[in-house]
């Protein structure tokens, strides 16, 4: 089953002061037509922004753990 939810190094938001972002894997970033996508890999609709990885790691876990018990 592929997981629905992932993370990403970085803020997709732009924001500076993120350094992580939980992502919906199922909701790609059209532009033009086309998955956007730029040097850091292509681009997701962000579920949340997190300041450390273990919290993003925990937030997408339980996501995925949820849409698997639907």
């Amino acid at each position: 089953m592929t997981e629905r939810y992932g993370i990403y190094k970085g803020s997709q938001s732009a924001h500076c002061c993120f350094e992580w972002t939980v992502v919906d894997l199922t909701k790609p970033q059209i532009f033009g037509g086309e998955h956007y996508e730029d040097e850091g890999g292509k681009h997701y609709d962000p579920v949340c922004e997190c300041f450390v990885e273990s919290d993003a790691r925990l937030i997408v876990e339980a996501l995925n753990h949820y849409e698997g018990t639907k």
